[in-house]
């Protein structure tokens, strides 16, 4: 099962949207995906049509019971949700943002996600793994426990700045935690044809990283489209809304080239 994060500490870059469509893309093309909400506000466990439930039955109460030496495995496989666009979901709520004191005052509070995960190992093909805004202890969880970081960033704002912050964490987690990540890639999302702005953006971020190898650029851009935001209140990926549109396409050539950067390293 190949792992990955998708993360970045600024809010509103499009993560949710990129792991739904990602997640649905490569199901489309015969892959069997895992997708895991690891953040307190739920917004992938509400995008994909299911309520924020007080369940012990999600992410939380896995890690709950992993900390308390209980049943865990039980827990995290009964949590899993199989939504019908053919992606399976392991939702969570509030209740994890509760957590985090805990796990941060655990020995093991970085490989806890890790711990977890290695029940599905042999039953899925990608887990993808939607991170909440920041880079406290849920974040490091999900870096430890990832093979690669897909890093949305929308087409405005202080792009290099936030990018630079995240590489200097994950570079840490590399040398203390988990020496196989690597960045898949940074994925320019929310971008507008012939602005000012979004060519800045991309221009910019291009140039920042254009010499090292450690942070290669999708080729596939995600264009802001109003069809996108009308999805999260379906419960459906964009495939589900329209599967022709220009935006479902973007999904598609992103998934393209996602199983060809990680395929290449086997």
């Amino acid at each position: 099962m190949k792992t990955i994060a998708i993360i970045n500490q600024k809010g509103g870059v499009g993560k949710t949207t990129t792991t739904v469509n990602l997640g649905a893309a490569l199901v489309k093309r015969g892959f069997r995906v895992l997708l895991i909400d690891l953040d307190p506000q739920a917004n992938l466990t509400t995008h994909l049509g299911y309520e924020e439930q007080d369940s012990h039955f999600n992410i939380n109460g896995a890690i709950d019971d992993l900390m308390d030496n209980k049943d865990y495995q039980g827990t995290i496989r009964s949590s899993v949700l199989h939504h019908n666009e053919g992606v399976d979901v392991i939702p969570c709520n509030i209740e994890l943002a509760g957590l985090e004191f805990k796990m941060q005052s655990s020995i093991a509070g970085g490989n806890i996600l890790k711990s977890l995960l290695k029940v599905f190992e042999n039953d899925y093909d990608y887990c993808l793994i939607d991170c909440q805004p920041s880079l406290n202890i849920l974040p490091v969880n999900a870096m430890t426990a990832s093979d690669y970081l897909l890093i949305p960033v929308a087409t405005q704002g202080l792009a290099v700045k936030g990018l630079t912050d995240l590489m200097t964490t994950a570079k840490g987690i590399k040398t203390y935690l988990n020496s196989e990540l690597s960045v898949l890639g940074v994925l320019f999302t929310f971008a507008e044809a012939h602005t000012n702005q979004t060519k800045a953006v991309i221009e910019l971020v291009t140039e920042a990283y254009k010499d090292n190898k450690d942070m290669p650029i999708f080729k596939t851009i995600i264009p802001k489209a109003v069809v996108g935001g009308e999805t999260a209140m379906t419960g459906q990926s964009i495939f589900y809304k329209n599967g022709s549109c220009i935006l479902a396409q973007r999904y598609m050539d992103l998934a393209d080239e996602v199983i060809v950067a990680t395929k290449g390293e086997e």
